[in-house]
């Protein structure tokens, strides 16, 4: 399958050292931020866009500000690229799967979530699940796009619900496209699993170890 290559809208380096400054700012609430995106962020002020990327038919967008952090994905139509664009600056409301974005009369509705929420999303396990067997399924999917950084995947990815992603019978997943990744993503087939704690929340198994699903959108 031909895949397109990547058109990258890159921030200039002063909206760089901006976009550090609030991810630093993030990093130092700790315990506070990480309960903010367990109940839900609700309603912010303004946020900077750091970086949208367009990825075939999506946006990966990287928003900061205002005590938040998070990479979101969007359509790359209807009014999304313009009201996304590096250096602009939104206000993030909760609805859909990926919330809404606007600025006065414009918006925008994402479509799919990358970090912080498919990590912090993760449906409370009591202690005896925790120490059970790691969740494992079967996915089944089909390569729609690459580039030198991610593989979208499109199909059914079963354990996606433990996130509380309810469309994982047709979904888009995001991975990296690195050699731990390059493998599952050809051969179309390989099984998922679900941890509970760690980085890898979901994670594609393939034979040089485990591909880390980054994000999930809806198509």
């Amino acid at each position: 399958m031909t895949t397109e290559r990547a058109r990258s809208r890159q921030m200039p380096s002063a909206a760089s050292r901006l976009a550090l400054g609030l991810v630093v700012l993030v990093a130092a609430g700790g315990c506070s931020s990480k309960s903010a995106f367990q109940s839900g962020i609700g309603r912010t002020g303004d946020l900077m866009v750091t970086n949208a990327i367009e990825r075939g038919d999506y946006l990966d967008v990287t928003i900061a500000g205002d005590g938040v952090a998070m990479r979101v994905f969007a359509p790359t139509g209807g009014g999304c690229q313009a009201l996304l664009a590096p250096e602009s600056l939104v206000q993030y409301s909760s609805r859909g799967p990926g919330g809404r974005f606007t600025r006065g009369e414009d918006q925008c509705d994402a479509t799919g979530i990358g970090d912080p929420f498919v990590n912090r999303m993760r449906q409370p396990r009591g202690q005896s699940a925790r120490s059970s067997p790691v969740p494992r399924a079967q996915a089944n999917f089909r390569k729609i796009f690459e580039d030198d950084e991610v593989i979208l995947l499109r199909g059914q990815f079963p354990l996606t619900f433990h996130v509380g992603w309810a469309g994982g019978a047709d979904t888009v997943a995001v991975v990296r496209n690195d050699e731990m990744c390059q493998g599952p993503a050809s051969r179309g087939v390989a099984s998922i699993e679900f941890r509970p704690a760690g980085r890898n929340t979901l994670s594609l198994v393939g034979s040089g170890g485990l591909c880390r699903i980054d994000g999930l959108i809806i198509p």
